[in-house]
């Protein structure tokens, strides 16, 4: 009771549900994307809510926390969405004892649960001829072009505009993304947001093939608008109108660029990874051929070390 009298604490009494309301507004309000305020909304209202959000936040302890992720691990809940709950209570808690709400965090020390690595899926270079082949008359053959030439997520083609492409100095500059979710009181639409990371900020190399196609889909888009040939088009004009959730062709031009030896951090940067590991570790496939033709180059490199032993 002293210590309370004399320092300057929130409401001992204070539930979850209350403090939860505080620390979006106070943390979370002004620093991260809306979207990223939705995900944790959701996340605490559908999972933690029922289970801690009446009880005092002073009183939650370890086993609790426990109690609740084990739960959701039995109900059979994805390991990347069980850590992401794990990860918001532990900055929720973090942020209650700096202000003097709790005397220490309950999530300290419960590890992580582990999920591998998913891999994408990436076409082989036949299915990729046939692919091509088959979508040649399809309206989305130029979207399915770009994609395969610049390896963009979906998000960042969908919110390509006009500006954003330099037709004269072939690049392209990867600005923003288009996320669709429901804001409060809203129906579900697409927002236009920054990207992701800020090494997803970036300018991609464009080669004739990608500056054939998106020139060919501005052609459709002035068709589209019933404009002349040679109006031109605002600058914040989206190219690609349409959406598809499919991300396979950025998995499919990742693989190519390492079937023709392209440095790592070079597909890196033009993936727009934080890490190199991301890019070798997910978005890459090895098959078959590239197997037997690679164990066919270091017997020609043994071979040699062998000859030159033996002159």
């Amino acid at each position: 009771v002293e210590d309370y009298r004399l320092n300057n604490t929130i409401n001992p009494n204070i539930t979850l549900d209350e403090w939860f309301d505080k620390w979006i507004r106070i943390y979370k309000q002004n620093y991260v994307k809306e979207v990223t305020i939705l995900r944790y909304k959701s996340m605490y209202k559908n999972h933690v809510q029922e289970f801690l959000g009446r009880k005092r936040v002073n009183e939650i302890n370890r086993l609790m926390v426990v109690d609740l992720i084990g739960n959701l691990n039995k109900n059979n809940f994805k390991k990347s969405t069980i850590n992401c709950i794990s990860r918001m209570l532990y900055d929720i808690f973090e942020c209650a004892m700096a202000d003097d709400v709790c005397a220490k965090n309950p999530m300290l020390k419960i590890k992580k649960l582990y999920e591998p690595n998913k891999k994408g899926t990436a076409l082989t270079l036949e299915q990729q001829i046939d692919f091509f082949n088959m979508s040649v008359n399809s309206y989305y053959n130029n979207l399915f072009i770009t994609i395969v030439n610049t390896g963009m997520r979906f998000g960042e083609i969908s919110a390509l505009t006009i500006g954003d492409v330099d037709f004269y100095n072939c690049k392209i500059s990867v600005n923003k993304t288009s996320v669709y979710y429901k804001s409060e009181g809203e129906q579900c639409s697409f927002h236009v947001t920054p990207p992701k990371t800020p090494s997803a900020n970036r300018t991609i190399p464009m080669n004739n093939m990608c500056k054939k196609a998106i020139q060919d889909q501005i052609t459709v888009l002035k068709k589209i608008l019933k404009l002349n040939e040679n109006d031109p088009l605002n600058k914040s004009q989206l190219i690609f109108t349409t959406h598809s959730g499919n991300h396979t062709l950025r998995h499919t031009f990742a693989t190519r660029c390492f079937d023709e030896g392209i440095n790592p951090k070079i597909v890196q940067a033009y993936l727009g990874h934080k890490s190199v590991n991301t890019t070798l570790d997910i978005y890459t496939d090895i098959n078959e051929s590239q197997k037997t033709h690679n164990i066919l180059m270091l017997e020609d490199a043994m071979n040699e070390t062998i000859r030159r032993r033996a002159e």
